[in-house]
């Protein structure tokens, strides 16, 4: 069942079709899905006439509810009423129903998918997706490859025992001194590194969970001192913040990997849940807030994040402040998919990129922009079938390098 902000985002497309005002880019993303519904489709779907005529004014009527809900919060006095030609409401019918209907839209996309020309040949050479793993950096520059490794202590930081488990968790685990026979003030400091293709889990000596996203890095210590629990990032982590007021948790982010007071910023929780993408090819530095409050500060200016706000930090400085963003797009790589809303084929071919650790040529501009939720297990092929539904773009893999054309 799609979200309900994702669906006043269908309602205001039918909008501008309905006046007129939707592009050719828009238009045509209508009638993708509205051939679901044209009478070949129907035919091979298997299902009775009287199914059929069933289903499609089971969804006739969710539309027209939707629509009488958002009327009923128009200001008073003023009506609105709506009359979708049939291909506008026929584009999000499936995409307002549950399970049984994205089964059906699964089979027509599978076999839509197997129509695709010449795909044997052009992804022959197909490439599986990351994985879990990542290097670690001990305070003594030791490095050690964490994918190899099996469950049980691994190594000892200061008031910290490293534990790596092979569900792809590294678990710093705080130690008793006395027992340990420790009593070391000194601060060891490691570095978690992800290579392109691979991702990892970590839990820190205070509780605070992290997922890092492949091609990213997180140096933090071994165990907390002070007053002040400080990492810093590059690339893309997600953060689940132990609570502790009396000693706030601050993620440093440089830009170009290079942690800087001119060019970077910080992140200051408490305990909360968060995400940041501060990847030196985006075009800003997002940071997304899922729980809790954070405050994202940049040189003397700052953003106080609610949930469901996201601060944007460009690389000259600019901060904008984003008050409903889009969450599930923001955290759906951690969840295991790829969520694109209305993404060009840039941003879409850095995540291919990273998570499928491949090289991208382009033949040509591609100028389509693609909505799609795509699982993130599966080879790259099915990534690029999907996507070369649309018509706009088509792809074709040579060795570790992919080559993309309108």
């Amino acid at each position: 069942m799609l979200s309900a902000s994702r669906k006043n985002e269908f309602i205001d497309l039918l909008k501008r079709y309905q006046q007129e005002k939707a592009s050719p880019k828009e238009i045509r993303f209508l009638k993708q899905y509205y051939r679901y519904f044209d009478k070949e489709e129907k035919a091979s779907l298997g299902m009775s006439h009287a199914d059929l005529e069933w289903l499609e004014n089971k969804l006739f009527r969710d539309i027209e509810r939707i629509l009488e809900l958002e009327a009923q919060n128009l200001p008073s006095g003023k009506v609105r009423i709506f009359t979708f030609p049939r291909v506008a409401a026929a584009a999000i019918l499936i995409l307002l129903l549950g399970a049984t209907a994205y089964e059906w839209r699964h089979e027509i996309t599978q076999r839509e998918m197997a129509k695709i020309p010449d795909s044997s040949q052009r992804f022959k050479n197909d490439i599986a997706p990351g994985t879990q793993k990542a290097i670690l950096t001990l305070a003594s520059g030791t490095t050690i490859i964490l994918d190899s490794m099996h469950d049980g202590t691994i190594a000892q930081q200061g008031k910290a025992k490293l534990l790596n488990f092979n569900r792809g968790v590294l678990s710093y685990q705080a130690i008793d001194p006395v027992k340990e026979k420790t009593e070391t003030t000194e601060t060891f400091y490691n570095t978690v590194r992800t290579p392109r293709g691979g991702q990892y889990q970590l839990l820190l000596a205070d509780g605070t969970k992290v997922w890092l996203n492949a091609a990213s890095s997180l140096r933090f210590p071994a165990s907390f001192n002070g007053k002040i629990r400080e990492v810093e990032l590059t690339g893309e982590a997600y953060f689940e913040v132990a609570k502790n007021s009396g000693m706030p948790f601050k993620v440093h982010i440089g830009f170009n990997g290079v942690p800087d007071a001119n060019r970077g910023m910080d992140v200051l929780v408490t305990g909360t849940h968060f995400n940041i993408n501060a990847y030196d090819n985006e075009a800003s530095v997002k940071t997304t807030l899922l729980e809790g409050s954070v405050k994202v500060i940049r040189g003397d200016e700052y953003h106080l994040l609610q949930p469901g706000n996201q601060s944007q930090v460009e690389p000259e400085g600019k901060m904008k402040l984003v008050a409903s963003a889009n969450v599930d797009e923001a955290v759906a790589w951690k969840n295991g998919m790829f969520n694109f809303k209305s993404a060009d084929i840039e941003t879409i071919m850095r995540q291919i990129s990273r998570w499928y650790d491949v090289d991208i040529t382009y033949q040509q501009k591609v100028d389509e922009r693609f909505y799609a939720e795509i699982s993130r297990n599966t080879n790259v092929s099915n990534v690029f079938k999907m996507l070369e539904l649309t018509g706009g773009v088509h792809f074709s893999i040579e060795g570790k390098k992919v080559i993309v054309a309108p």
